[in-house]
């Protein structure tokens, strides 16, 4: 799915603002924590980064194998449906 084929409302979800023009500066930061994040975890658990602008292959990095998923991979409906609805909270444990 092309950025032009994005539903109308996610794409105003994941529109610039002025917090989002360091999204870049802060997936580069993210990514140096997900294996060490990850690695202090138990073995059941998975860590995921996603960036919304690369939708809809939004995972940048990944530890951990508990949902097969891999680097590259789309985001989940529920991820989806959070974005479009404003959630600005993190989502844990689903």
């Amino acid at each position: 799915m092309s950025s032009s084929q994005r539903p109308p409302d996610l794409e105003a979800a994941i529109a610039p603002s002025p917090a989002g023009r360091d999204r870049h500066a802060a997936i580069d930061t993210l990514l140096q924590i997900i294996e060490p994040l990850g690695a202090a975890l138990p073995p059941t658990c998975e860590v995921l980064l996603h960036d919304l602008g690369k939708l809809p292959n939004s995972i940048v990095a990944i530890h951990g194998n508990v949902t097969g998923r891999q680097i590259g991979d789309p985001a989940t409906d529920l991820l989806l449906e959070h974005v479009i609805s404003g959630g600005d909270d993190h989502l844990v444990g689903y």
